[in-house]
């Protein structure tokens, strides 16, 4: 482990979801399969679909999922289109 990836760890503060807890805790133990680029792999769990995890979980697991494909633009996209509600338009 890097000095940087520590940095990294201790900047993110920790989310405690009840029913994130176990996944969180699974996480660790599983073993990335062979990753296609170590330097930017994150554990993906398919434990539990993002409609059964609270708001702040999903949106986490939407992260890691475009942080795993390196998609740095379109993090805000994946989490501005729940919160946006749509706009009428004036005529």
């Amino acid at each position: 482990r890097s000095q940087w990836e520590n940095r990294l760890e201790a900047a993110r503060p920790a989310r405690v979801d009840p029913d994130n807890l176990a996944i969180r805790d699974q996480v660790g133990k599983d073993p990335p399969i062979n990753p296609s680029n170590p330097a930017r792999t994150a554990p993906k769990h398919l434990a539990a679909p993002e409609s059964k995890l609270s708001l702040a979980a999903s949106r986490d697991v939407r992260w890691r999922i475009e942080y795993c494909r390196g998609a740095r633009n379109s993090l805000n996209k994946t989490v501005h289109y729940k919160t946006e509600k749509k706009k009428k338009k004036k005529k």
